[in-house]
Parts: C-alpha cells; structure tokens; sequence
C-alpha cells in the first residue's frame, strides 16, 4: 500500500489549472484501473471430486469443457459467476477452498504498477493542494475529517480484537480437529499462556498448514453459524423486524453515512411503468423464470448522489431481492444491467 501521507502539509495550494491537470490525470487512472477490474475474467478448473460441499445452485452455472476438449468432466468457475468466499464457504475439500482463494487474490496482480500510480498521484493532488492525504482533501464537504474517522477506527479496534482474536481461535481449533491434531486446543492455549506466547507465536512456529487463509475462515465461519442456527438458543429475528419495513428503514441511515439518497419506485400511479421495466430488465439478467415470479416482491429505488454543491446527482437504481424461492443461488451478486444494479440476497 503507498503511503498517501504528506511530508510538507504547509504546501502552497495548487494553481487551478495545474490542479485541473493531475484531477483529470488521476481520474482517467482511476476508470482505467476499474473498468479492467471488472473486465476481469479468468477461469479456474475443478474436477467433480474437488467440489463436495458446494451446493448444485452454484456450481450449476460454472463452464463445461468444449465438446471434444480434454476432462469433459471439469467445471470452470469465473468471478461474474459469484463471490468466491461464498463458494469457499461450501467447499469441504481443502485443496478447493486453497485453490479458489489463491486464484482469486492473485486475480489482476499485473495491475499494482497501475493501482501505484494512482496511489502516487493522489499522494501529489493531496500534497498540491496543503492536505496530509487523499481522504482528507475528499472529506472536506462532508461531516468527518481524517481524525475523527480515525479516532472512532481506533476505538472500534479497540473493543473488536479481543472478540476477533477468540472467534479466528475458536475457527483454527475447528480445522486442528479436522487435521487430527493429537493435542486439544485447551492444552495448546495452556501451554502458549504458560510460555507467554499466542495463538499467532504457535501458528507462526507450524507454518502455514496452521495458519486460515480467506478461504478457511470462510468455511469455517459457515459451520460455526450453522451450528448456532440449530442450537436451541437460536432466534428467528425475521419474526420481530419485517424484512421489506426493516430494509426501508436501514437505507436512510447508509444514506446519511455515505451520503446517497434512496426514492423507493413502486407499483402505484406514475412508477408502474418504469417500474415493470426495471423489473423486467433485472429478472432476464438474472434468468429468473418471471411467469412465475411475483414482481411486486422485490425492492426499487432510484439512487442520488447528495454530495455536489450544485444538488443531488442521479446514480441509478438498486434493485434488491431479498425473496426467498427453491434453487436461489446461494450467493450476493452486483450485477451491472447498464444503469441497473441489482442485489441478490437470501
């Protein structure tokens, strides 16, 4: 990561037109980069004994070889497909959950010249202007500064770590037993508090085979959701907050806070129309049977930049489906229908 920081933060202000130039520069950078992040896409290769665990309503997408290729029996998996964590979620094989996590970190490696560049470039356009960073030059209209943000950063950690470090302990004694590690993870705690040492020191010292990628926490955090599910001090929250008025009410507030306004489209008077169509538009994207899909459902809002000086500015519109139906992928996918995003959710 290049450090945005700024040696000299009493820099003269940057003249308009220089400022003009590296705005535009670090803006054409910036598409550039993105617009090949999401053209992005690789294929990985599993054979069928590879995948157990992995549900059908997500490898039942993936590629089959071309007629007379060799291994007809493979798949291939692309990231327009899905979330990868969601798929290593599933995954019981531990070769697979290794495999997909490496080809998915290591995806667009040959753009960090490109991400540096762009990192550079803000570091300059901050520095030019008498700001210590890139964030603090962009929250300058908004209700926060790098402090402040910060400060609540720190405090969150704070208060998280002990919590995170028992979770991702309790999340590496469940992949120790499923190693056959002869000792309990009670002693192995025992024995690292005696010594002064943790559970980092003890993973360090065994290498890798001890340590959880993405992937295994992935996986490892499903089983440990899934055992509290069934337990029986689960609580079904769904029947104290309706999903549709709890959704209605949460997008105000992540308004405020990223600062974006959501008008609901539906049904009634004037939105029928653009309402079908959206609908329309999202259901073939999405190869959703629509005859026998109840549209009246599913979640529209047209979306608003509330940010520029000048008054809102029209982003697109969010399609949420959060119906639950048989064979609905079991995995959260933006996909981009033009000026449509929509958002699976199960």
């Amino acid at each position: 990561m290049i450090e945005e920081s700024n040696p000299n933060p009493k820099s003269k202000p940057a003249s308009p037109r220089s400022a003009a130039e590296i705005v535009e520069k670090h803006d054409n950078l910036h598409k550039m980069y993105y617009e090949t992040v999401a053209e992005e896409d690789s294929r990985l290769w599993l054979r069928p004994e590879t995948i157990r665990g992995i549900p059908s309503s997500i490898y039942g997408i993936w590629e089959t070889p071309l007629r007379g290729s060799r291994d007809q029996k493979r798949l291939g998996v692309r990231r327009r497909f899905g979330n990868i964590l969601q798929t290593t979620a599933h995954a019981s094989v531990p070769f697979t959950r290794k495999e997909l996590t490496r080809w998915d970190q290591n995806a667009c490696q040959e753009l960090a010249p490109l991400f540096k560049d762009m990192m550079q470039m803000r570091a300059t356009l901050a520095r030019l202007n008498g700001f210590n960073s890139f964030f603090e030059l962009g929250s300058i209209s908004k209700m926060m500064d790098q402090k402040s943000v910060k400060l609540f950063l720190d405090k969150l950690k704070d208060k998280l770590t002990p919590h995170i470090t028992s979770y991702m302990e309790d999340l590496l004694e469940m992949k120790l037993k499923d190693m056959d590690i002869a000792n309990s993870f009670s002693e192995v705690r025992r024995g690292l508090q005696k010594h002064g040492q943790t559970i980092s020191d003890f993973q360090e010292f065994h290498g890798v085979d001890y340590q959880l990628h993405w992937g295994e926490v992935a996986y490892y955090s499903r089983l440990q959701v899934q055992k509290n599910v069934f337990s029986d001090e689960s609580i079904d929250y769904s029947e104290y907050f309706e999903l549709k008025s709890t959704v209605r009410k949460l997008l105000p507030v992540f308004g405020h806070v990223f600062g974006l306004r959501f008008a609901e489209i539906t049904t009634d008077g004037l939105h029928s129309q653009p309402y079908g169509e959206l609908i329309s538009r999202y259901l073939e994207g999405a190869k959703v049977n629509s005859k026998s899909f109840d549209r009246e459902k599913l979640l529209v809002f047209d979306v608003y930049d509330t940010t520029p000086e000048d008054g809102t500015a029209f982003l697109g519109v969010l399609v949420l489906d959060l119906i639950k139906r048989d064979r609905k992928s079991l995995r959260g996918f933006c996909q981009d229908l033009g000026y449509v995003c929509s958002l699976t959710v199960c």
